[in-house]
């Protein structure tokens, strides 16, 4: 009886530009990575994860949303061109945003945005729910 959605991107970007960001401060690239993809690529720091770590492992928690830098990127409630994706939309891609753990520091910002195709599956890309709260 509840209503959950996708975040918005602007939703998204609100949120994480109040979380913490960064090498070792959230999921991304670093010396674990490195070594396990062996490259050098990520930051000097190690956070003990070559990909995904476990939600609430970095503490940073934005809006009531932990580690929401990092891990994967979020597919958000938008179609490719930026336009709502609303039931019954026909996008032909879909907006995602931020960073995964492949993401390497300095490469690309938190509020990073790209565009995939909706049958598109990677470990770099997942989703985030939000509910509306009746007012």
């Amino acid at each position: 009886g509840k209503h959950y959605r996708l975040m918005t991107a602007a939703e998204f970007d609100n949120v994480v530009r109040k979380a913490p960001t960064g090498a070792c401060k959230s999921n991304l690239a670093d010396a674990s990575f490195n070594k396990k993809y062996d490259t050098r690529d990520g930051a000097d720091c190690d956070d003990g994860y070559a990909g995904t770590s476990p939600v609430g492992h970095f503490g940073g928690v934005a809006g009531g949303i932990a580690d929401i830098d990092g891990n994967v990127r979020s597919w958000v409630g938008a179609c490719g061109n930026g336009s709502a994706a609303e039931v019954g939309s026909r996008c032909r891609d879909f907006l995602v945003k931020g960073r995964s753990w492949l993401s390497q520091p300095g490469k690309e910002p938190p509020t990073f945005s790209d565009t995939y195709g909706a049958d598109v599956s990677l470990n770099t890309v997942g989703f985030r729910v939000v509910r509306d709260l009746e007012k």
